[in-house]
């Protein structure tokens, strides 16, 4: 018995920059902070050269290292071109911002940070006393409030590059309510809602996205379809799926009617909410609505592509993923591997040009095929995989844990059950363990979003204990937790019932437990302590 985890990918839509790129490359020239960097990575790989073969484990530890910088430095320049655009975009109008854009303009970056917080007490008095008098004096104070907002938006965005601050969450999010508080505009208000969705922070997201819908969309269908979108998203993501299947329903009503009156406009969103609905349908075991709705995505996708691959190979290569997830749960399998390994070419061809915004998606592909490939006993292959899309995912979780600790849990499961398979079982429980601590994390940010993971983790590792390293009372102990955790949610989360079944199966044909007995452990055991038992 297997549980392995296949992953989607979503869409959005957001407001777009439809301003020219920003050439970057002489800010990155002057700037210490991003020499530094690059003399840290150059560093690294010299002591990597030096050290020798048989010490894999040094080895591995400088490899990791290296890879973790790389990514800084890819987001650092990603970071520093979103600065460029919004500096040439706002008027320049205060000596602060004018200061803080010379600084930036010669590489300064934290020089520039340094303009704003040194007169962070000024800025916070005026951000206060604007809001005290916005109704009685709007028509001469609004356009302070414009700038003083956009400042904050500015240092929102600014925080993104200070790597030495263990608090830059916290920090970024107080920028931007700072930002909305004096002055919010729709731009500011839609990024902070996909700011906290990618950061897990389901609640306060909801929140911002409700109010873009109240205060901005009223009046325009398109964008409230594109809230919509991003809603459902975030509630399937949450396993709220009823909410989500009715702003999945209206999301693509008003995209298919915007498409008829202007189809080179609005296609692509009608796609987009396609694909979002397939694995809506996917997560609601209707699989042929699903598999229906993915192909009609895929068709649009490759029609737009063949005009502007650069725009659309992305989203091509997304559906075929989550078209071969469709196709290996309806034990397709040969279509889902063509399917999986033709997105794979895709994917890899994306993060050789971008890899910071691609390499997440060519994990999420390299897993799903090593579990085909696995099923498939194509062991090697699949241990490949694997292996690749670990080291990817660690990658990211180090630079980012609140995005990215999820998706590295879901293939240490993965690659936990594949090395019990193999009788790798040292391997097998290590992975296991660390899957478990990461979903203890995970739940509490957001139980309602991790307790299937976590219980279908604790389902795996009662087979482990029966069927690698049989131990009777740790296998029951974590199938009993596992259905009090599974059983009150089947229903809303019907893709946790494979994960239940096999934990009750343990007990029965495993272990030989009667109704009864289950039943009577299930009303003596404590709610699940989030403990891991050694």
């Amino acid at each position: 018995m297997t549980n392995q985890f296949s992953q989607h990918g979503s869409f959005n839509i957001g407001i777009q920059d439809n301003h020219a790129p920003v050439n970057i490359t002489q800010i990155l020239s002057k700037s210490l902070e991003y020499k530094d960097l690059l003399n840290q990575l150059e560093m690294q790989r010299e002591l990597f050269a030096y050290i020798p073969e048989d010490k894999t484990e040094k080895r591995l530890q400088i490899s990791q290292e290296i890879a973790r910088l790389t990514a800084q430095i890819e987001q650092f320049k990603a970071d520093v071109t979103r600065l460029a655009a919004e500096f040439n975009r706002i008027e320049i109008n205060t000596d602060r911002l004018r200061r803080a854009k010379a600084h930036f303009e010669q590489g300064e970056i934290a020089a520039a940070r340094a303009v704003f917080d040194s007169e962070r007490e000024q800025m916070q008095d005026e951000n206060n006393r604007l809001v005290q008098e916005k109704e009685h004096y709007e028509q001469n104070v609004l356009p302070k409030l414009k700038h003083n907002s956009y400042e904050f938006f500015l240092r929102a965005l600014l925080e993104r590059t200070a790597y030495d601050n263990p608090n830059w969450l916290a920090d970024t999010c107080e920028y931007f309510e700072r930002s909305m508080k004096v002055y919010a505009t729709k731009k500011v208000v839609f990024l902070y809602a996909l700011f906290l969705q990618e950061h897990q922070d389901f609640i306060r997201a909801e929140i911002y996205y409700q109010k873009f819908l109240y205060d901005f969309a009223s009046e325009d269908a398109s964008e409230r379809a594109m809230v919509l979108n991003s809603l459902a998203v975030l509630h399937s993501t949450n396993n709220e799926l009823d909410k989500a299947e009715a702003e999945y329903s209206e999301a693509l009503a008003i995209r298919r009617r915007l498409a008829i009156m202007n189809p080179a406009a609005y296609r692509p969103d009608v796609a987009m909410t396609l694909n979002n609905m397939a694995n809506w349908h996917k997560a609601k075991n209707e699989l042929e609505k699903a598999k229906a709705e993915c192909v009609e995505a895929l068709e649009i996708f490759r029609e737009l592509a063949a005009i502007n691959r650069a725009a659309y190979l992305p989203y091509v290569a997304g559906t075929l993923n989550n078209l071969a997830v469709i196709d290996r749960t309806n034990n397709e399998s040969a279509q889902a591997e063509l399917a999986y390994i033709e997105a794979l070419a895709f994917y890899r061809e994306l993060a050789d040009a971008e890899p910071l915004t691609y390499r997440p998606q060519l994990a999420i592909t390299l897993s799903n095929l090593a579990n085909v490939h696995s099923l498939n006993n194509k062991l090697d292959q699949a241990e490949a995989e694997y292996s690749e899309a670990l080291t990817i995912r660690r990658e990211f979780a180090a630079l980012n844990p609140s995005a990215y600790l999820h998706d590295l849990a879901l293939t240490l499961g993965n690659l936990a059950n594949f090395h019990r398979t193999k009788k790798e079982l040292r391997l097998a429980l290590e992975e296991f363990s660390e899957a478990l601590a990461i979903y203890r994390k995970l739940l509490e940010v957001s139980p309602t979003a991790y307790w299937p993971s976590y219980g279908g983790t604790l389902a795996n590792i009662a087979i482990y204990y029966f069927e690698a390293v049989p131990n009777r009372e740790l296998s029951i102990d974590y199938a009993i937790r596992a259905i009090k955790i599974l059983h009150p949610i089947v229903e809303s989360v019907p893709y946790a019932q494979n994960d239940l079944r096999m934990a009750i199966s343990i007990l029965q044909q495993g272990w030989g437990l009667s109704v009864e007995d289950i039943e009577r452990m299930l009303s003596e055991a404590a709610p699940d302590s989030l403990s891991l038992v050694d």
